[in-house]
């Protein structure tokens, strides 16, 4: 037992910077070595203390030391693993009484190749938990975890204090509904969904109503790409990391850009850049492959952009509703779209007087003003596209729907091609009926979808209308259940 105890804290441990993981706890960079690998409470036996395989202690400062202390963790809980595996083995082999002939021919027959390798090769490879990051994982693992949590999907207390952590789940425990390292109402499990929650019922009982939090967190679901609003993500990002390494924040950040964008890339510029950008190599592209898997693909963070310009409104996806579009339209393009206009106006005003003397100004107050045309056009399409998805009264994205379909009426806003192509495919096939399972066809074809829950048992379950349902009753093997008529029996 304590073998295989061990055996699934050390696999565990694997999972605890691993961003999609129901373990994961902290990124690399910020997790104390301490708390990197089994509780001292999981160790073995005092007789098997050799099998355990010494974990690099050493705390790091810099993206390449964390990537390189969890490199050699990682070949030092394959070590353990492997030696544990080996002792269960030898174990079990004693027990039976099985002789070297018997184990040499165990060995020989799953060691050949069978007809499941090849599908347990493609779950190997999607496993990013199996194999340790390079420096340039490391940067965009820490930059994802910052935007996660500027949005409060992660707690920066604990960033602040990792001793705050709770302990890890034990092999016999239920998985928990979030890993550790979210953001919970203290005193509960439960998510924090707005500020008041970020102080305990006890407390808000007693009247404490002000949180105690490091720094601003964008509630409403919206982060927008622009220096001049005092919610710039690019502002907010380098705040928290600034709050959480204050003396290497920017060494951090001189390193990230060299990892994740080029030495060459402007030191000021480079992070709006990389995340406006909407092809290979931009924040969204990467973070939609990390979170995508088996053919699933679940993206949390959202670039909206507009058509055009390098204006980026981020949405946080489970903070996807109507009241979440109203507010992107209210609060941040159509305050976008006017200063815009002024600025245009004002240009196109001076730019119709006396030409400058200097070349070179008049020239950049043209290029200028090409900018501004095409950002309020893009500003003008981005706000059409929102409110012509709104004059629908029926769209009422629901979690349970998945990110592609929720997303799918917002396509064209997505500035990565083969996204884009994806979701105009799946709203086709919406609009077409092959996801009348799901939540927003629902809403945007209610008859339809009621006419096939006549007849379609599953569709009537999915969305409560069993009462409609007019086909014969089966079980859940597909036989068919005898149905008392009480016409009969009265």
């Amino acid at each position: 037992m304590a073998l295989a105890q061990r055996g699934h804290a050390v696999q565990r441990a694997r999972e605890f910077s691993r961003e999609t993981s129901l373990h994961f706890r902290l990124p690399a960079l910020l997790l104390p070595a301490s708390l990197a690998g089994p509780a001292d409470t999981e160790s073995l036996p005092e007789e098997l203390a050799g099998i355990a395989v010494f974990l690099p202690n050493e705390e790091t400062t810099t993206l390449a030391e964390a990537a390189a202390a969890e490199a050699a963790r990682t070949d030092a809980r394959r070590q353990e693993v492997e030696s544990i595996q080996s002792e269960i083995n030898d174990r079990v082999y004693a027990a039976y009484g099985f002789g070297p002939a018997d184990r040499a021919a165990i060995q020989q027959f799953y060691a050949a190749p069978s007809s499941s390798d090849e599908e347990e090769a493609d779950e190997d490879e999607e496993d990013d938990s199996l194999a340790a990051g390079s420096p340039a994982d490391t940067a965009f693992a820490l930059w994802q975890w910052l935007m996660g949590a500027a949005f409060g999907r992660w707690d920066v207390r604990l960033a602040l204090h990792p001793e705050q952590l709770p302990a890890p789940a034990g092999p016999f425990e239920a998985l928990p509904a979030a890993p550790p390292g979210a953001l919970r109402r203290p005193g509960s499990g439960k998510l924090v969904t707005n500020p008041s929650e970020l102080v305990s019922e006890q407390d808000a009982e007693m009247g404490v109503t002000t949180p105690d939090y490091a720094v601003p967190v964008a509630w409403d679901g919206l982060l927008p790409l622009d220096a001049d609003h005092p919610h710039d993500i690019v502002r907010q990002l380098r705040l928290l990391l600034t709050t959480l390494r204050p003396g290497t924040a920017a060494a951090l950040e001189t390193e990230s850009r060299t990892l994740l964008a080029s030495p060459r890339a402007d030191l000021t510029g480079w992070l709006s850049e990389w995340l406006a950008k909407g092809g290979a190599g931009g924040f969204f592209a990467r973070h939609l492959a990390t979170y995508s898997r088996s053919k699933r693909e679940a993206p949390l963070y959202w670039p909206l952009q507009a058509p055009g310009t390098s204006y980026v409104l981020w949405l946080y996806a489970p903070r996807l509703s109507r009241e979440t579009l109203y507010a992107a339209i209210n609060d941040y393009l159509e305050p976008r779209r006017t200063r815009a206009r002024d600025e245009l106006r004002q240009l196109t005003e001076l730019l119709g007087g006396p030409a400058p003397a200097n070349a070179r100004e008049a020239r950049q107050q043209e290029q200028r003003r090409e900018l501004l045309t095409q950002l309020v056009a893009g500003l003008t399409q981005f706000i059409d596209h929102l409110s012509g998805v709104l004059e629908n009264t029926g769209f009422q994205p629901h979690p349970d729907d998945g990110a592609v379909i929720s997303a799918c009426m917002l396509a064209e806003l997505f500035a990565l091609p083969a996204w884009r192509r994806k979701l105009e495919q799946h709203r086709a096939k919406l609009h077409a009926g092959d996801y009348d399972w799901s939540h927003l066809a629902h809403g945007l074809y209610p008859q339809r979808v009621r006419e096939k829950a006549r007849l379609d048992r599953s569709i009537a379950i999915a969305h409560g209308l069993e009462d409609l349902y007019e086909g014969p009753m089966t079980n859940l093997a597909g036989a068919a259940v005898e149905v008392e008529e009480e016409a009969e029996n009265n």
